[in-house]
């Protein structure tokens, strides 16, 4: 072999190869059994060394790994191919002009792969100017092919040998997060983040594209982290993750709920007191408001019961129950008495409390007793008056909403969401329970 050009072929872009070595010297002629010598020595003896062959050169792979070269008659050119791990198939092609021009390769294990070869990983395709071998799951490290002018003109054959790699592409697997159940008080519905940072590709350096679709296949975000206003109900979010020869799915379910009940205000105030014979009832009504259901209607319990010719404590309770079933109430407390003063009359106190509905937190389980003149319910607590002036309380208890502080002399009750209040007879109002908003920060008398 008179050159051995390198050729450091790869699958990202075209460097320029170092320069071949020389080629070898030419060896010495021998002398014949007879004695007589051709060779250019001056004694019946070997010849001399001969000189070394020209450098090597030096060459430039372009970014299609192709290169173009003038195949020797009768002798050969290698070229040496780096390939890297994970190559999922390697391809060799050379086309020349019109003679032939044969290529074989050899594997860094010293595996020779030639026309002859049969083999499951080796296509082989030989036409009149072209041969190609197709390598499946190529061994990594340093192949080398090999040229040889079989056929070629004297001043040799041009012939362009391109080399193609496949990296093996390990599919993406998307994660679409955990499903999520999502409360909100916002009538435009929830914020949601969706998160698909989970999501996985076994091949570094690889970019990744994400998208999310609703039911409706519709895009709704992309990247790792989007941003969505989700509306009440159930939500079944799919992410693709696409590396950009295969893709992954997986889906993520979205709740929105609403839990926050209807918002009661009374027009008038919460304790009424009617003299006896003389003052006369007017019904005042609440309005009523809801984060969620702008269709929300109160209805009022007790109030055609009220009649100022008879003495007793009378109860109007207003209810609401928005479309997703959070229910609310405030008690008004009508107190019809027979003189001036602020004393209760006294009448029959034997009716008994009756409770029913959501049991969750006990908040309808009644104590024991007969001698309740008015009661109160919260979201999950319930407040019950006795005659005594003193209020039993039962039900959720989280935020001391059930907490009745001492002294009593309580002439009235109501209950927020997990707040508690009493009027006592010195017309002064006592408040325990949630108070993050100050609903328990009582202020001073006007």
């Amino acid at each position: 072999k008179n050159s051995s050009p390198i050729l450091k072929a790869n699958d990202d872009e075209g460097n320029e190869g170092p320069v071949g070595a020389g080629g070898t010297h030419g060896d010495g002629g021998t002398v014949p059994e007879e004695g007589v010598c051709d060779c250019f020595g001056d004694s019946p003896e070997d010849g001399g060394r001969g000189d070394d062959g020209p450098p090597g050169f030096t060459t430039t792979i372009p970014e299609d790994n192709s290169v173009t070269y003038t195949i020797p008659k009768n002798d050969f050119m290698d070229f040496e191919d780096p390939v890297i791990v994970g190559q999922f198939s390697r391809e060799y092609k050379l086309i020349w002009g019109g003679s032939d021009i044969e290529m074989t390769l050899i594997s860094p294990s010293a595996w020779v792969i030639d026309r002859d070869t049969v083999h499951p990983d080796v296509i082989h395709i030989l036409e009149a100017t072209m041969e190609i071998y197709q390598i499946s799951n190529p061994e990594p490290g340093i192949w080398t092919v090999e040229l040889y002018g079989a056929d070629v003109p004297l001043e040799g054959e041009e012939a362009i040998l391109t080399i193609t790699g496949i990296r093996y592409n390990g599919p993406p697997v998307a994660d679409a997060g955990p499903d999520q159940v999502v409360d909100t008080v916002d009538p435009n519905g929830a914020h949601i983040t969706l998160d698909g940072s989970a999501s996985s590709d076994p091949d570094p350096d690889t970019i990744l594209m994400f998208e999310w679709k609703n039911q409706a296949e519709e895009l709704i975000g992309t990247g790792l982290h989007p941003n969505l206003i989700l509306p009440l109900g159930t939500h079944n979010i799919t992410l693709t993750v696409d590396d950009g020869i295969d893709i992954d799915t997986d889906t993520v379910t979205i709740t929105v709920e609403d839990n926050t009940p209807p918002v009661i205000t009374l027009n008038g105030e919460a304790n009424i007191r009617l003299e006896y014979q003389t003052d006369l009832y007017i019904e005042l009504g609440a309005v009523v408001t809801d984060s969620s259901d702008p269709n929300v209607e109160i209805i009022i319990i007790g109030d055609d019961t009220v009649d100022p010719w008879a003495l007793g404590v009378y109860n109007v309770v207003y209810y609401s129950i928005d479309s997703y079933g959070n229910e609310s109430a405030v008690l008004c407390t009508v107190t019809v008495f027979e003189d001036t003063g602020d004393v209760i009359p006294e009448f029959d106190f034997s009716a008994l409390v009756m409770g029913w509905g959501s049991n969750t937190d006990g908040q309808c389980t009644v104590p024991d007793g007969n001698d309740y003149v008015a009661i109160a319910a919260g979201a999950d607590h319930s407040l019950a008056l006795k005659a005594d002036g003193s209020v039993a309380a039962w039900g959720a208890n989280g935020q001391g909403q059930c907490n009745v502080p001492d002294p009593n002399g309580f002439i009235a009750i109501a209950a927020g969401w997990a707040h508690s209040l009493g009027l006592k007879d010195d017309g002064s109002v006592t408040a325990w329970g949630y108070n993050v908003y100050g609903q328990c920060n009582v202020g001073a008398p006007k």
